[in-house]
């Protein structure tokens, strides 16, 4: 884990699913991330297990981003 001043940076969780979906499922955000197919919550749980086993594997990987203040 990593802190900022206004955030702290770590591995994400399963129990991130739902804050994921939440906003890669938002058509503002998909269309910059391979559209909305790519977005639907299978898909997203599939990409969460893939960014915790990186970590597992590799030691490092994708990371959640948390504001400090929310």
């Amino acid at each position: 884990m990593l802190e900022t001043e206004r955030l702290i940076i770590r591995q994400f969780t399963q129990e991130d699913l739902p804050q994921l979906i939440e906003i890669r499922t938002d058509p503002r955000v998909s269309k910059f991330l391979g559209g909305e197919r790519m977005q639907n919550p299978e898909a997203l749980k599939t990409r969460l297990d893939f960014y915790i086993r990186c970590y597992k594997t590799h030691g490092f990987g994708m990371c959640a981003m948390e504001w400090k203040e929310t």
